[in-house]
């Protein structure tokens, strides 16, 4: 139950971030932020949240189909994670058994998309950054306002 689960909501996540490449069809939830360490991605949680399960996708747009969404990390496990927690799709972190890492890849990325949701609740985290044309940044946080700060939070 809990993997078909899983399974629609990275097909739905992967679905609308494909769409988003046009137009935004939903408001982001959350509030996080997210850099790059060689090829792992990874996102600043700013607030505390209880997550039992997180998607990370990237999505490629210049296909001939039009946007090639790729889920590049799927974690389960009941974690609580304080405030500004960061989260790297390379390293293992502790509560969180790990389905799926894939090296993405982030130099042809045009977004990434962070899902974070607790199965007795709505999605805690949904969001769709647009990458820059530097990419996502390695020294820096990109924001979803497209802006990079030094800071994570």
């Amino acid at each position: 139950m809990f993997s078909r689960r899983l399974g629609a909501l990275a097909l739905s996540l992967g679905l609308l971030t494909g769409l988003c490449s046009c137009e935004r069809i939903f408001e982001d939830v959350g509030h996080v932020s997210l850099s790059r360490e060689g090829e792992s991605v990874r996102v600043a949680f700013c607030d505390a949240l209880e997550v039992d399960t997180i998607l990370v996708t990237t999505a490629h747009r210049g296909w001939s189909a039009g946007a090639f969404v790729e889920t590049v990390y799927i974690a389960k496990g009941k974690v609580s994670f304080p405030e500004g927690f960061v989260l790297s799709t390379q390293e293992e972190t502790d509560g969180l058994d790990v389905n799926l890492r894939l090296d993405p890849r982030l130099d042809e990325a045009n977004e990434v998309s962070v899902l974070a949701s607790d199965r007795d609740s709505a999605p805690l985290v949904s969001v769709a950054f647009s990458l820059p044309s530097g990419g996502l940044p390695t020294d820096g946080w990109l924001q979803l306002d497209g802006s990079i700060t030094e800071e994570a939070c």
